[in-house]
């Protein structure tokens, strides 16, 4: 049986994983975005906490919301 420990490296290691893979995304949605000459990108889903601050920490402005059910959330720069 796996113990208490090893389970929770493992769920961090998946979250950081999640969270590295949504990080890269955004990085190609923004670089489209800059392509076209805006300045923000606006998506449908949500963003972790994690995602968020790293977004903040590099200078992005974050905004979340939710319209009509669907949440969304806009990076601005």
């Amino acid at each position: 049986m796996i113990s208490a420990e090893e389970s929770r490296i493992q769920s961090e290691d998946k979250l950081m994983s999640d969270d590295e893979k949504q990080l890269h995304k955004l990085e190609g949605y923004i670089k489209t975005a800059i392509n076209n000459g805006h300045r923000d990108v606006s998506k449908n889903g949500t963003l972790s906490k994690t995602v968020v601050n790293k977004l903040k920490e590099l200078g992005y402005e974050v905004r979340q919301g939710s319209q009509y059910n669907e949440d969304y959330y806009s990076i601005l720069w």
